[in-house]
């Protein structure tokens, strides 16, 4: 696979923009194409061009000659034609009969661009002709000199795709990088992906079993379903007991425990018990967590069981009051249902 085949490829499985002026096909295969042609002229003989597009050459124009561009670029397209005049062999630029114009370039259309040139330079030098004149008048060998084969050209921005593809690569990259962002930035990508991944239809899946699996109704069940499944997901990976902080109320026989990333939790420890457990705290093991995220980046615990193995004793937290995170608060972006 050469260096265009893999940038185009890339720009089929991420999708490339380009600005407002031109922009990338997003399918390569539907390219546009460009035929620029000039028709034997005995006055205007001696008249040659140089054509650009998007200021790139494809090749001399000369009398009775033709070319084909094929273009991967969409929107404002820059045509220009530098005439030159061959006297005695020896070619003169002639400023003057110069063309100059642009061209809409929409996906999958043709466009045919014929040369008429003027000795005196009088007129536009050039006109678009229709999809059925230009075809027939293209193929009419009788218009061109055998002499000159057709000129085949196709757009080179195999640089420019890479170059953009590897812009994109590392945007998609960093969307999908659950380890940046603070902690609700992490949860909306994970969702995002596996909503992506779940809404997409199998290709062996008939409508109506995509239609009764994807609806509103499941999707908004899944979007539940994945972000408790995120949320429990990051919130294991940050729990971490060391530097917590450790406070005791003996009156109440509660510790306030506040650890980095979480809200603080409180536990009913008997104060027979309390030395035990604040010094071994390091070493207690929690078991059935259930936690919620309370704001951008701090998680919380529903429940959880913090077992003291020095002492072999259970300690259950359960906060009723606490309501799991509502996914809506999450900025989620999936196509729409069909």
């Amino acid at each position: 696979m050469n260096t265009k085949q893999v940038t185009r490829l890339l720009l089929l499985l991420i999708g490339i923009s380009w600005g407002t002026n031109s922009i990338a096909q997003d399918q390569p295969g539907d390219y546009a194409t460009i035929f620029i042609y000039r028709p034997k002229s005995t006055l205007t003989g001696i008249m040659r061009q140089t054509v650009k597009i998007n200021g790139a050459e494809i090749g001399w124009l000369r009398n009775g000659s033709r070319m084909r561009y094929t273009i991967y670029t969409t929107g404002m397209t820059k045509i220009d034609l530098d005439n030159y005049m061959y006297i005695l062999g020896t070619p003169q630029r002639e400023r003057g009969a110069d063309i100059k114009t642009l061209i809409d370039v929409k996906p999958g259309e043709t466009y045919f661009m014929r040369i008429q040139l003027n000795i005196d330079g009088a007129g536009p030098g050039y006109s678009f002709v229709s999809k059925s004149l230009g075809e027939s008048e293209y193929l009419d060998h009788k218009l061109f000199k055998l002499s000159y084969p057709e000129i085949i050209r196709v757009e080179d921005i195999s640089a420019l795709y890479a170059q953009q593809s590897e812009e994109s690569i590392h945007e998609y990259k960093q969307e999908r990088d659950f380890t940046i962002g603070n902690a609700k930035e992490k949860i909306t990508k994970y969702v995002q992906q596996k909503m992506d991944t779940w809404q997409e239809r199998g290709r062996y899946e008939k409508s109506a079993e995509y239609t009764q699996r994807v609806n509103e109704e499941t999707r908004e069940f899944k979007v539940q379903e994945f972000t408790d499944e995120a949320i429990q997901k990051f919130a294991m990976e940050s729990l971490v007991t060391e530097g917590a902080l450790i406070d005791y109320d003996p009156d109440n026989e509660t510790f306030r425990i506040k650890m980095d990333g979480f809200a603080p939790f409180y536990l009913n420890v008997l104060s027979d018990e309390a030395p035990s457990f604040d010094t071994n705290f390091q070493q207690v093991d929690f078991q059935e967590e259930v936690f919620t995220l309370v704001n951008d980046n701090t998680f919380a615990f529903l429940s959880v069981e913090v077992f003291n193995p020095v002492n072999n004793k259970l300690y259950v937290y359960n906060n009723e009051e606490s309501i799991a995170f509502n996914p809506a608060g999450l900025d989620l972006k999936y196509e729409p249902i069909e």
